[in-house]
C-alpha cells in the first residue's frame, strides 16, 4: 500500500533548551526583525487574513507569519542576536517570542510548515527555550548551526554544521538520536502504516528506538520503527532485495541545495 506523507501529521520541534522551559512570572513581548530579503517575500499579521509585501526593518511578533516565493529569501534577526535565514518556497510562523524580565530567560518558539532554513542561535540565558515546530520530531540543539528542510511530501532533513543536535520524538512511535558536527539525517513518516523511517544521510550516530534498544546507523543505513517497537534494520550493504517498507515513498525531491550551508550566512539583497 502506498504511504501518504502529511506535514500536519505529528509535530517536530527543533529545540534549543538551556535548563528547561521557563514559566515566566513577568512576561514581556519580544520581536524579530527582517534585516534583509530578496525576491518575493510576504508577511501576515496575527489575526489578519491579507498577506502583504514584506520589507526590511519590518518587526514581527507572536502570531505573525512569513512566506517566500520561488526565488524569495529572507533573514530574520531576533532581539537576542540569533539569525534565521528562510529560503525559497517556505512558510514560517512566529509562535511566541517572550522574555521574563525578572529572570532574563528567553522563549523563542517558531513554526515551520514547509521550509528550508538555516539557524544560528546565540548563547541563551540559563533556563531559556528556543524551538522550531515542524512535523515528525523534536531536535534539541546545543550551540549549533543547523540546516533544516521540510520537503513538500512532509519528510524532514536535519544537517548539523557545528556542535550537537538531539533528535527526540515522543508518542506512540518514539525515538531519540544524537547528531554531531557534519552529520545529517532524513526522517520520513508513513502515516498509513504508522511507521517512522530514519536514514543516515551522512555520518554515524546512535538511535534509541521505542523498544529501548540502541542502534548504530552508519552512513546510508536505514531503520524503521513502529508503535509496537519493531525496528527493522537495513544496513547500507544489505542485498538490494531487502525491503525498505512497502508504505514508504522516497521524497519527491531531495533537500534543496540552494542557499548557504557553510560557515557564514549569505545576506539576501535588501529589498
Amino acid at each position: 500500500m502506498q504511504g501518504k506523507w502529511l506535514i500536519a501529521t505529528g509535530m517536530f520541534l527543533l529545540s534549543v533548551v538551556f535548563g528547561g522551559n521557563p514559566a515566566f512570572a513577568d512576561r514581556v513581548t519580544r520581536q524579530a526583525e527582517i534585516t534583509s530579503l530578496s525576491g518575493k517575500v510576504e508577511w501576515l499579521k496575527s489575526g489578519d487574513t491579507n498577506w502583504k509585501e514584506a520589507s526590511t526593518k519590518k518587526k514581527l511578533s507572536s502570531g505573525d507569519k512569513i512566506r517566500t516565493g520561488e526565488e524569495g529569501q529572507v533573514m530574520l534577526t531576533l532581539d537576542d542576536g540569533s539569525k534565521i535565514q528562510v529560503f525559497a518556497n517556505s512558510e514560517f510562523a512566529v509562535q511566541s517570542l517572550a522574555k521574563d524580565s525578572a529572570t532574563e530567560q528567553l522563549e523563542s518558539i517558531l513554526a515551520v510548515m514547509k521550509c528550508k532554513l538555516r539557524a544560528e542561535v546565540v548563547k541563551q540565558p540559563e533556563g531559556s527555550t528556543f524551538e522550531f515546530e515542524t512535523p515528525i520530531m523534536v531536535a534539541a540543539i546545543r550551540g549549533t548551526i543547523p540546516t533544516i528542510t521540510v520537503n513538500p511530501d512532509g519528510t524532514v532533513s536535519v544537517a548539523d554544521e557545528d556542535g550537537l543536535v538531539d533528535l527526540i520524538r515522543e508518542g506512540e512511535i518514539n525515538f531519540t538520536a544524537k547528531l554531531e558536527t557534519g552529520e545529517e539525517v532524513l526522517v520520513q513518516h508513513d502515516t498509513v502504516a504508522g511507521e517512522i523511517k530514519i536514514t543516515s544521510v551522512k555520518g554515524t550516530f546512535e538511535v534509541t528506538g521505542p523498544d529501548g534498544k540502541v542502534y548504530t546507523l552508519n552512513e546510508g543505513d536505514v531503520i524503521i520503527f513502529n508503535a509496537e517497537g519493531a525496528a527493522p534494520f537495513i544496513p547500507l550493504n544489505a542485498p538490494t532485495s531487502s525491503p525498505l517498507g512497502e508504505g514508504f515513498t522516497e521524497p519527491t525531491s531531495g533537500p534543496p541545495t540552494d542557499g548557504p550551508v557553510g560557515d557564514a550566512f549569505d545576506e539576501p539583497v535588501s529589498g
